[in-house]
């Protein structure tokens, strides 16, 4: 069960490429809606000549509209400033699947954790990486430069047979 086993650093540039992916869909989706209703509500205000509302309205609109980009932004910026403070200022890891779930080992700190199939609940495939994330938004890493061709094609295939309703993305390429 090993043909996954996969090695890497967890350094700024990791973090920064999966920074974005880190936010649930439908987190982001209810945040939008919320923004649409809003500025409907900011609309409406002014029909009805409302000025200070309609201001207010349109205030809370802008904040709901950037809160996503603003929640990512904080979290990467957090989590550079830990692993600025630590010595080396990157994480060695490795990951490997075995019959009930997926095993990361911390190769710097020498901790080791497990998550079955079952709690992972998406899947984003980023330029470097398949980023796993869990329902308590942990994430897992496969590094893409430690998988064959051969592996590459048939990973997430074998991850959708193996966890239930699994969910699978693209990451946006920057």
């Amino acid at each position: 069960m090993d043909q996954y086993r996969t090695s890497g650093v967890l350094d700024e540039a990791a973090y920064r490429e999966i920074s974005r992916v880190s936010l649930s869909p439908r987190y982001v989706w209810f945040i939008r809606i919320y923004a649409v209703v809003l500025a409907l509500l900011g609309i409406l205000m002014l029909i009805a000549r409302k000025y200070h509302y309609t201001a207010l309205f349109a205030v809370f609109t802008v904040l709901f509209a950037l809160t996503p980009g603003f929640i990512s932004r904080r979290r990467l910026s957090v989590t550079i400033k830990r692993l600025n403070e630590v010595e080396p200022k990157y994480i060695r890891t490795e990951s490997f699947f075995t019959v009930d779930g997926v095993t990361l080992q911390n190769l710097t700190s020498g901790a080791q954790a497990h998550l079955s199939y079952g709690v992972i609940q998406r899947a984003v495939e980023t330029p470097h990486y398949f980023c796993l994330l869990t329902k308590a938004n942990q994430f897992v890493l496969v590094f893409k430069d430690c998988l064959t061709p051969e592996q590459l094609e048939s990973f997430l295939p074998f991850l959708r047979e193996q966890c239930p309703g699994l969910r699978v993305k693209k990451g946006r390429k920057r």
